[in-house]
Parts: structure tokens; sequence; C-alpha cells
């Protein structure tokens, strides 16, 4: 049976034992396989004053034998991302948002993306990931690029994306061109397929010359692909 006390740490029952901390961790930690359920274990043994609380921000990951997820912290109204030690049942590192920044451009990049319609701050997310050159940041980058809900910074991704080494960026600027609401992006995506003149875009553009609904669209393809043939 399991207790929160106060909600400070967590207590296991096993008959007439009583199991704290790591112990109790490692007792139950087999008994469970995803990082979620793992995360709330960590909350209720291994750390002190979050039991009952539940991850935040982005789902808790597993990488290897570390365990990594968010929450808020248990004194005051801050984000700390917390990494755990799976195999072993300790807290290795417990760690604010701007600490992580400080100490890792990447995150810093990463930080400026988390309110999806202040465009500004998304924009110069996108331009910090893209001249670190750290292959961490291309999902992020394709990730914005198809599915950011603000125009301007499907724009700033779309760019990113033509002026990087990012595999597959070809694709998905040809992802982009199909399947974007906005016939401005449409349009970027095609501008870019043709500055890029990659035989691997034309797919793409043949469908959006054809049938794309937006004129300029259609046009800006269909130039695209004689480019193509030019070569």
């Amino acid at each position: 049976m399991l207790s929160e006390g106060s909600r400070v740490r967590g207590v296991l029952r096993e008959g007439n034992r009583s199991l704290e901390g790591t112990e109790a961790f490692l007792k139950l930690r087999p008994l469970l396989g995803g990082a979620e359920d793992l995360a709330r274990l960590s909350m209720l043994f291994l750390e002190v004053g979050v039991a009952g609380a539940s991850p935040v921000k982005e789902p808790p990951r597993l990488q290897g034998d570390e365990l990594l997820y968010w929450r808020l912290a248990a004194q005051r109204a801050d984000l700390e991302r917390v990494t755990v030690n799976i195999r072993e049942g300790r807290v290795v590192a417990v760690q604010t948002e701007a600490e992580l920044a400080e100490g890792d451009p990447f995150v810093a990049a990463l930080l400026q993306l988390q309110d999806p319609e202040n465009v500004d701050a998304c924009r110069a997310g996108i331009s910090a990931l893209l001249a670190l050159s750290d292959p961490r940041g291309y999902p992020v980058i394709i990730e914005q690029a198809l599915h950011a809900p603000m125009p301007g910074v499907r724009s700033a991704a779309v760019e990113a994306l033509a002026g990087s080494p990012i595999p597959g960026r070809i694709e998905v600027l040809g992802q982009v061109l199909r399947a974007d609401s906005r016939p401005k992006i449409r349009y970027e995506a095609a501008v870019q397929l043709y500055r890029l003149q990659d035989p691997l875009a034309r797919p793409a553009l043949t469908a959006a010359a054809k049938e794309d609904p937006d004129p300029g669209v259609r046009q800006m393809a269909a130039s695209a692909l004689v480019a193509l043939d030019a070569r």
C-alpha cells in the first residue's frame, strides 16, 4: 500500500516493513514500464515535497538509465527539470530553466519556442537553432515548419530549412508545399525549392504546379520545374 504521508515523501508498506526513498523506488520500478509512471514514482519516493504532483511542460522521457521530467518547484512558482538514474534509484540533478539556458545555448534556443504564439521569440529561437548547427535542433525546426500554429513561425522555419544541412529538408519543404493551409507559406516553400533545384523536389512541385488552388503558388512551382529541367 502506498502512502503519501503529508505530501512530503511516499512510503511503501510491505507487511510489517515500511520502505522509503531509493529502496521503495527500486522495489516498484520493475512493475512500471513507462516514463510517465516512473516520473510519478520518482516524485513520490525520491524527491521531497512533490509527492502526488504531475509532470509538466513535456512528456517525461527515458535516455538509457536516465529519466528526465519537468515539474513545478516545491517551494516556488518555477519549473525544474529533474534527472533521475533509474538503475540506482537516485536524483542526479535538479535544474531550473534559467540554469539550463545559461549552460547550454541549445536549451536557451528551445526556451524561446515555449510560447507558440510569440512569433518574434519563436523566430529568434529558430534562428538560434540554425546558427548552432546542432543536430538536436533539426527535428525541432522540421516540427516548426510543419506544425507551428503561427504562420510567421512556419515561414521562418521554412527559410531555416532551406539554409540548413538538415537531412530530408527537400522532402519536408515538399510537405509544406503540398499541405500548408496558407498560400503565402506554400509559395515560400516553392521559392526555396526553386532556389535549391534538387530533383527530389520534382513530385511536390509537379503536384503544386497542377493542383494548388492559388495561382501564384502554381506559377512559382512551374518556374521551379522549368529551372530543374534546364539543369
